[in-house]
């Protein structure tokens, strides 16, 4: 089960404290795996790729074909992301949020350098069954698409598959169609990702009958609920960019591209309501829980209090012949000792017969 560590999030937020806004600061998890740039530029007949060790190397590229993708792996170096604005007028406070890999998934304008720009979240399990999370900064100018992510992944390889291969509609396509496919396949592994995490909940609401009263049902039922918030994090914002991006006005997105932000919309709608049903799920689980514990506490105390009421009249005779007054001539019979134990064992069988005629147990 994942652990959202709050704590370690607050503290990496703390190294920015003081620092004038637009200040590049990696807010992550550091690394040493090495930075990597591929520069994808194609049109309808050809594909060219490369790696670059500088972005700057991109300027010859620009507008020599009919889109150009560069692709940016790993933001443990500042420098790198420092070129973007240099190269492509990202203005700073962008760079600040793609450096911040705690930030909140939103869509932002440039109308001075003409661009949009777009950070969200990559969710997925890894081969242990746990989910992780990646922040993803998408930029989209006038003929060129820049995707940073802060690791690196299979997020957008069966995009660059369609690219090479020429499959679908985005090499007929221009940079606008190629960031709202990005986009879509974010998207679509949310889905993978909620069906994934859907399945675990069915397979505990089973568990949960069958072991109502196990201890470690608790804890499972807390990683679900701590999963949960990591993912609703992730994908609630969602819905806000994607309805933003439609209803914007820009000449950046042709006329034709809004049949695909209109889809793109859907779907993030479609994540937020089965973000409600595993809401519900678990909310239902939380209170079914609950519910069995204080049953099976009410069971516990009704047979306690059942023996205690059994009790009370024998401890009441037992009493009685305990008090050694002299004269109580029943003492002295041979068989009181019998009697007394046939009495308490009468007075027993009786609350129960009665205990059990008025279905009280």
């Amino acid at each position: 089960m994942v652990r959202i560590k709050l704590k370690s999030i607050f503290k990496r937020r703390a190294a920015k404290t003081g620092l004038p806004p637009g200040s590049l600061v990696y807010v992550g998890t550091p690394n040493n795996e090495p930075v990597q740039m591929l520069l994808m530029e194609y049109n309808l007949d050809a594909v060219r790729e490369a790696m670059l060790q500088q972005v700057s190397e991109i300027k010859n590229a620009l507008g020599k074909t009919q889109v150009t993708w560069l692709s940016i792996v790993g933001l443990q170096r500042t420098d790198v992301i420092k070129q973007l604005e240099e190269t492509f007028q990202v203005h700073a406070m962008a760079l600040e949020d793609i450096l911040n890999t705690d930030h909140r998934p939103k869509l932002e304008t440039n109308t001075e350098n003409n661009y949009l720009y777009v950070v969200l979240k990559n969710l997925y399990y890894n081969d242990l069954k746990e989910l992780q999370l990646e922040q993803v900064s998408l930029i989209l100018g006038t003929g060129y698409v820049v995707t940073v992510q802060e690791k690196a992944g299979t997020a957008f390889e069966n995009i660059r598959l369609r690219v090479r291969n020429g499959h679908g509609r985005v090499r007929k396509m221009k940079e606008d169609y190629l960031f709202y496919a990005l986009l879509d396949s974010i998207l679509d592994s949310y889905f993978v990702v909620l069906d994934k995490f859907n399945d675990k909940l069915e397979r505990f609401e089973e568990q949960l009958i069958e072991r109502q009263y196990d201890p470690d049902m608790l804890q499972h039922l807390y990683d679900l609920q701590r999963e949960y918030l990591l993912i609703r994090k992730a994908l609630w914002p969602v819905r806000d960019v994607t309805y933003t991006l439609l209803r914007l006005e820009t000449t950046l997105a042709a006329k034709g591209i809004q049949i695909y932000l209109k889809d793109l919309h859907d779907s993030a709608v479609q994540t937020a309501d089965v973000l409600e049903t595993c809401r519900d799920m678990l909310a239902n689980m939380v209170n079914h829980y609950h519910s069995h514990l204080t049953q099976h506490m009410n069971a516990v105390m009704k047979v306690l209090t059942i023996i205690t009421t059994i009790f009370i009249p024998l401890s009441f005779v037992v009493g009685v012949y305990g008090m050694n007054f002299k004269h109580m001539p029943e003492l002295e019979w041979q068989f009181a000792y019998p009697m007394l134990m046939l009495l308490l064992l009468a007075i027993a069988l009786a609350m129960l017969v009665f205990f059990r005629r008025r279905r009280w147990i």
